[in-house]
């Protein structure tokens, strides 16, 4: 099987929500190592706002970079054929 057209919207979906979820993970991390920070006496800007700010950035960018990479993939297998797929059942 050939893989000729992937649906852009889908694959922006997914991308968008494994943004979200890497942005989950690095803004836990953020505030994690802010909040040592402040205990040692340095201070940090991001703190527990990164746990909101990280997932909404990461996942808008893996949204709108999931369309672009969609519509590139389509364009791009018009014109040397698509991604040949071995499936199994």
């Amino acid at each position: 099987m050939i893989l000729k057209r992937v649906g852009i919207f889908s694959a922006a979906k997914i991308s968008g929500i494994i943004g979200v979820v890497i942005g989950l993970v690095f803004g836990f991390a953020t505030a994690i190592v802010g909040n040592i920070s402040e205990l040692t006496g340095t201070t940090t800007e991001l703190g527990w706002s990164s746990v909101i700010i990280f997932p909404l950035v990461y996942g808008l960018l893996g949204f709108v970079g999931g369309a672009i990479y969609a519509f590139l993939y389509n364009q791009f297998a018009k014109l040397v054929g698509g991604i040949e797929l071995e499936l199994e059942h």
